[in-house]
């Protein structure tokens, strides 16, 4: 019985230490932070008629997908986070330099490589003025 009583206050020191051993990260301290494009980094979408950051995509990711995953699977598209909302599992991704053709190529390799990608969108900035607008 003594050993239990021992073997258990030992568990609890091991897990209470490890848990503050937890490397905290800026998206635990501020859950949420958006990408504010200037005016550079917005273009015309031909495709679309819609306004967009030429160089930035919003993925969202499933809900178990952690930090280090999301970290993992943006840094093999050459990625980078510029903005985020932990909450809903959104993120904003940067190819800086890249051309719409190219980031397409990467939105379609997110969807079809990597099952803890849920969707990948061009980041639009406005809205059609024509709801029944076809090119």
């Amino acid at each position: 019985m003594v050993v239990t009583h021992a073997a258990a206050a030992l568990l609890a020191i091991l897990m209470t230490v490890s848990a503050c051993s937890k490397k905290k990260s800026a998206w635990d301290e501020n859950p949420r932070s958006f990408f504010k494009p200037s005016e550079s980094d917005i273009v015309n979408d031909t495709d679309t008629g819609l306004q967009i950051v030429k160089d930035v995509i919003s993925v969202t990711f499933d809900p178990r997908a952690d930090e280090e995953t999301v970290k993992k699977i943006v840094s093999s598209v050459n990625g980078e986070v510029v903005g985020y909302d932990t909450s809903v599992n959104l993120y904003q991704i940067r190819f800086k330099g890249k051309s719409l053709p190219a980031i397409d190529a990467i939105r379609k390799e997110l969807l079809s490589k990597h099952k803890q990608v849920e969707a990948a969108t061009r980041m639009s900035v406005s809205v059609h003025k024509d709801p029944y607008y076809v090119k």
